[in-house]
């Protein structure tokens, strides 16, 4: 049983691993990982009982399987007796040891049973709940819902009979059944336009074409007998939120814009309502736990949105038929007779490290080649001697098993590092300190571990498996990534990028183009042609990038450029002309000095204004959905043209409050031209004589100008 659980656990963390390492793809293929996963967990459970051990000798495995339990009558004690010539292991009052063993099993075994069927249960209970509320309902007789709902159906390539319905049960859309599949619409939905319209039903016919109420029955097959353990439950959570996000870009694909979208999944969750028993049963279109990821990834116009292909899909299914029947089978034996002698070590012991050291002869123009199998933190420079030299610090538990070869290769230097055996894990802490030619190429292999460079000049290429990258004082081209890890690169004359799997990327005092990315963390950089003037201290306009995630700053002290995919924007003090972009979150910017120039794509906008600067482009905001403050001095020069949109469906007319009296006008007829019909509220005019221009545009959110 303990074997089951390590494999099933192996499992599930290679699920959630691939999940992970996909998480800049299309959820379409993280989704489909998530299935195989769970599919795997019950092919696990079915081919325990059938198929035969394969036994796999493991060198250094120890087992207590030889050990013989024999009974002894003569005393009441416990006995043990570990010996080198492999006599038996003796133990008194067996038969009542298995008495407690069977008690405790059977005790676990009604533990998962009841478990097991209480899952059961409720997503049985769910489905008969369902069932009811599709009968209690009223069937859609609109033409127009029917004719829409046939030709999203064909274009989705659905050949089932879809059932329609409206019922007063349900809050939000949603899409129950496999055979005959129904879409529940809650009673309002003939108040929605034509767009909302389209939107939901291509959500819930894209659920239905890509089969998510089969894989959610299989699912929760999964859960009810594995509901112990929890990378279930977390494998149960991503599949359900991979299927809304797979459907979110299906609807996206086909034409609706993602800041359109995501106003349709804000206005419907504001009705969802939560279906206990039927949680697990039913395919809701808005449920609000998973609201603010969908949204952030909705408005990201970078994400992937695209079907896996066939030959992914393929290659996956071909992983989990051949690995799992191998996983299931495998048993770790010793590779040789197991010793019963029972041995102690020093959790203390720690194996000192070895030192090699070494010269060799080196001129400018050649190249310094790492092939590190073992992986190790390496640091290059460059001086002026015409030679290379090495010294090189093996340590760790593995280190002893390390093997370096440094040696002269055809255009320059080669240091290759391995191990002299195999194993499946190593645990190595290696370094290198290389001192080479100043004028000198590096190019690097390496299983992980950081790098770095500093006082060469060259082309620097090659990969790290894990760890920083820290360039300082280059000047050539640059080509480098590191699979996880921050990258600090300054002073350098590069062109070329740097990269990392996810970690924070600064670049200070740049020039020859470099580029820097992060799957996960921020880039940021300044320009390198900027000083304050201060004893010739650099300082620069600011970039900050992200992929998604907030960003956070005290200070920005000439100007900036602030990008986020999805998170929030916040600056406590900013002077110079202030650039922040993101796809959906809030936007604060405190005590200005300059001009802003602030877009999101559903959030509100806050900006604290010290001086209006003529020279700084004034100020410009626009908000796809959310509120508009801006706070001003109150002897402010400016010019003020705001607007404000409110949709037919929003809950009320948007306001434009400004403390200099502006006039405000509203349009009286709905403009359809933006998709959504919408009335607009405007006020314009000049304060203080005039001034740099205020322009600010939202959607569904007020507008406040406030007299500091």
């Amino acid at each position: 049983m303990i074997a089951f659980l390590i494999k099933l656990t192996a499992l599930l963390a290679a699920g959630c691993a691939g999940a992970a390492l996909l998480r800049s793809r299309a959820a379409a293929l993280r989704h489909f990982v998530w299935t195989a996963t769970l599919a795997a967990t019950l092919v696990l459970a079915a081919l325990c009982p059938l198929l035969p051990t394969l036994e796999i000798p493991l060198p250094g495995f120890q087992t207590l399987a030889g050990l013989r339990v024999e009974s002894a009558t003569d005393t009441n004690l416990f006995q043990e007796t570990f010996t080198s010539d492999r006599r038996p292991l003796r133990i008194d009052s067996e038969s009542a040891q298995g008495s407690t063993g069977s008690i405790v099993a059977a005790l676990l075994l009604a533990a998962w049973l009841v478990g097991a069927i209480g899952i059961g249960a409720w997503w049985m209970l769910g489905h008969i709940g369902l069932a009811r509320i599709a009968a209690r309902a009223r069937p859609v007789t609109s033409i127009a819902w029917r004719a829409l709902l046939d030709d999203l159906a064909a274009i989705a390539r659905v050949r089932q009979e879809i059932d329609l319905r409206y019922s007063a049960e349900v809050g939000s859309p949603l899409v129950w059944g496999v055979h005959r599949p129904t879409i529940l619409l809650p009673e309002h939905a003939d108040d929605w336009s034509d767009e909302r319209r389209r939107a939901v039903l291509a959500h819930e016919l894209g659920h239905v074409a890509r089969r998510d109420g089969v894989v959610n029955a299989m699912a929760c097959v999964a859960v009810a007998l594995y509901w112990f353990h929890p990378l279930t439950w977390v494998a149960l959570h991503r599949l359900r939120i991979e299927s809304e996000r797979a459907c979110d870009d299906l609807v996206i694909a086909r034409g609706t814009s993602g800041a359109d979208y995501a106003a349709h999944l804000l206005e419907i969750a504001r009705g969802a309502r939560v279906l206990r028993l039927a949680g697990l049963s039913a395919i809701g279109m808005a449920r609000p736990t998973h609201l603010e990821g969908r949204l952030l990834a909705v408005l990201d116009d970078q994400r992937v949105r695209s079907e896996p292909r066939l030959r992914t899909r393929v290659l996956l299914a071909l992983a989990v038929m051949i690995g799992v029947p191998l996983l299931t089978a495998s048993r770790a034996v010793p590779l040789a007779p197991a010793d019963t002698t029972l041995r102690l070590a020093s959790a203390n012991a720690k194996q000192s490290d070895s030192i090699i050291e070494r010269t060799l002869d080196a001129t400018n123009g050649e190249r310094l080649t790492l092939d590190l199998e073992t992986g190790a933190n390496v640091t290059v420079r460059g001086w002026a001697e015409p030679k290379a030299q090495f010294r090189v610090r093996l340590g760790g538990r593995d280190g002893a098993q390390t093997r370096v070869d440094i040696t002269r290769v055809d255009g320059g230097v080669r240091v290759h590092m391995w191990f002299d055996k195999d194993a499946q894990i190593q645990s190595t802490s290696n370094a290198i300190e290389i001192m080479v030619p100043q004028r000198y190429d590096v190019r690097l292999k390496s299983s992980g571990g950081g790098l770095s460079l500093s006082d060469l000049e060259g082309r620097f290429e090659g990969t790290t498996g894990g760890g920083s990258l820290i360039l300082s004082k280059l000047e050539g081209a640059a080509d480098l990534q590191t699979g996880g890890g921050d990258i600090r690169v300054s002073d350098v004359d590069l062109s070329g990028s740097v990269s990392t799997g996810g970690g924070k990327v600064e670049l200070s005092n740049v020039s020859g183009g470099l580029r820097g990315t992060s799957g996960s963390g921020p880039v940021v950089y300044r320009d390198a042609d900027a000083s304050d003037g201060q004893a010739g201290k650099k300082e620069g306009r600011l970039h900050v990038s992200s992929a998604g995630g907030d960003i956070k700053l005290d200070e920005i002290t000439d100007g900036a450029e602030l990008e986020t995919g999805g998170g929030s924007i916040r600056v406590r003090r900013a002077t110079g002309h202030v650039e922040a972009s993101t796809g959906g979150g809030d936007i604060d910017i405190g005590h200005v000095s300059g001009g802003v120039r602030a877009n999101t794509g559903a959030g509100t906008v806050h900006i604290e204004v010290d001086e209006l600067a003529a020279d700084a482009g004034g100020i410009t905001i626009s908000t796809g959905k959310g509120e508009v403050v801006i706070e001003l001095p109150a002897d402010v020069a400016a010019t003020f043209a705001l607007e404000t949109a409110y949709t037919d469906k929003h809950r009320g007319k948007t306001r434009i409050e400004n403390d200099w009296d502006l006039p405000v006008t509203e349009t009286d007829t709905w403009d359809d031209r933006q998709g959504t019909p919408r009335k607009y509220v405007r006020a314009s005019g000049t304060v203080g004589g005039g001034g740099p221009l205020i322009k600010v545009h939202a959607v569904n959110g007020d507008i406040k100008v406030i007299r500091r």
